[in-house]
């Protein structure tokens, strides 16, 4: 390696560290935020309202992590829940546009086939049930 790679490579490797520093630290302010926002508005309401006593800043930080982990994910939502949906609303439009057919299919259906089928099936339950056919 010549000295421009090594310069490069480094230069990227304190990036990434210096990177990682400040999402560490916005990790800490957003935390200190919401264990405080949490602690301030339970020792403004909860005393008063219920009775209850003051909390410090930890079992308010506490408090906003329990929620997250009972109640998920505080406005987020993950890409299976919105796959899901996306197919939910795919199987409504679906259902929808073919429905209106469907009586008519199944009637003809069942004409042409499920009558016999379902004559043959009975048929074949009752021999493993131990009665007799007719």
């Amino acid at each position: 390696m010549n000295e421009e790679n090594k310069k490069s490579h480094s230069t990227g490797f304190f990036k990434v560290i210096g990177g990682m520093i400040v999402g560490i630290m916005i990790a800490g302010f957003f935390a200190l935020i919401v264990g405080v926002l949490i602690m301030a508005l339970w020792n403004w309401l909860m005393p008063a309202i219920f009775g209850l006593g003051t909390i410090s800043f930890w079992q308010g930080f506490g408090i906003a992590l329990l929620a997250r982990l009972l109640f998920g994910g505080m406005g987020h939502q993950n890409g299976q829940s919105q796959k899901t949906k996306s197919k939910q609303d795919m199987g409504h439009i679906h259902r929808q546009k073919f429905n209106w057919k469907l009586d008519e299919v199944y009637e003809e259906w069942w004409a042409a086939e499920g009558a016999k089928s379902f004559e043959d099936y009975m048929k074949r339950k009752d021999c493993k049930d131990g009665k007799e056919s007719e």
